[in-house]
């Protein structure tokens, strides 16, 4: 394939190889040979998504364009609705309506969720994909679509939020396995380092700051989200992230087969218990990013 004035070539593979040699032929004359020394891991492959047709998303409602930026951090979220919910579908819908409608956002402010089955869905638009694929989150060059999840750390991360209340309850095992199969794609095709720390800078604003890569949204502003008995278990997520990347992952529950879109009832807001972050970032001053 042409590669242009590429510098350099990132190959993914779905499962292991012994070995892997890359053959560059430059300027029609040349050959530059780069072989492993070593096996090749697999990464892990990309879960299913649920897109925004899935779970009944009025587009009409969408006014916010796209905005991408390289993805540096990885930030975990609870709903703070209902547990048990009977249709997540629904709740998805509410929460939608509320970040786009009410609070003017112009689109829902997570880039995925993850209901207590472990269905993940997608959140925040940033393009429409071919049939059959999932949708990313991210740009052709995989950058990462702008969403409205915390405050002044929008930009170049990603929010994933967990339905439902996990205050004084985890999350269910198949809940768990679910963003636990999302953080890991996204910190293998990103070489995100799950259980490191490193320096984040706010692209649009400039401000620099160092949390956890895989962090709970009150690392980074003032709020209980996501929930005390799952930022407790943040450690044990990390991990489990850590060894599905290695190749080496915890046994985990069985996929479960996507709801059926239900017809949408009329929004119910869902009260957030987070700073509001505004939907258009600001050069200076740190803003809304």
């Amino acid at each position: 394939m042409l590669a242009g004035g590429a510098g350099a070539v990132r190959i993914v593979t779905d499962r292991p190889l012994i070995g892997l040699r890359v053959l560059a032929m430059v300027d029609g004359e040349r050959t530059v040979t780069h072989e492993t020394g070593s096996s090749v891991l697999a990464a892990p492959s990309m879960p299913a998504v649920i897109p925004r047709a899935g779970w009944g998303c009025d587009e009409s409602l969408m006014t916010w364009p796209p905005e991408f930026y390289a993805i540096q951090k990885l930030i975990c979220h609870h709903t703070a609705t209902q547990n048990r919910d009977p249709d997540p579908a629904a709740t998805i819908r509410s929460i939608y309506y509320y970040h786009a409608v009410t609070q003017a956002w112009g689109d829902i402010g997570y880039n995925f969720l993850v209901d207590e089955a472990g269905r993940i869905y997608e959140g925040r638009y940033s393009r429409p994909y071919p049939a059959g694929t999932y949708p990313t989150g991210e740009n052709a060059t995989g950058q990462g679509v702008t969403g409205a999840h915390a405050y002044q750390f929008n930009s170049g991360t990603v929010g994933i939020a967990l339905l439902g209340t996990l205050t004084n309850q985890d999350t269910t095992a198949a809940g768990r396995n679910g963003i636990e199969q999302m953080l890991a794609w996204k910190a293998s095709m990103q070489g995100i380092d799950p259980k490191g720390s490193n320096r984040y800078t706010n692209p649009v604003s400039g401000v620099s700051t160092t949390f956890a890569n895989i962090a709970g949204h009150r690392d980074v502003n003032a709020t209980e989200c996501p929930g005390g008995a799952f930022y407790q278990n943040l450690p044990i997520v990390r991990s489990d992230v850590a060894a599905m990347i290695s190749g080496t992952p915890s046994p985990s529950p069985s996929p479960t087969a996507a709801p059926s879109p239900t017809p949408s009832p009329s929004p119910k807001p869902t009260p957030r218990r987070s700073p509001k972050p505004s939907p258009s970032p600001t050069p200076t001053g740190g803003g809304n990013n």
